[in-house]
């Protein structure tokens, strides 16, 4: 959580973030999922669908706009 709270707190690292998630789930999504994921999650997955992290933030889409 504190993770996460300096990362919502920083606009910077929040980006950082969201393209390090983009990059580390791209042999796990296909069509907006990720249907099984590997490790802890694996667990939780074989029951449910994650959301991929989208291909553009909403931030990159409002300035692009």
């Amino acid at each position: 959580m504190k993770a996460a709270l300096a990362a919502f707190n920083n606009p910077r690292l929040l980006k950082l973030a969201q393209t390090i998630g983009r990059m580390l789930q791209r042999p796990l999504a296909a069509d907006g999922y990720i249907r099984r994921a590997p490790g802890p999650a694996a667990a939780w997955t074989a029951t449910r669908d994650l959301r991929a992290i989208p291909t553009q933030s909403f931030r990159e889409w409002w300035a692009s706009r």
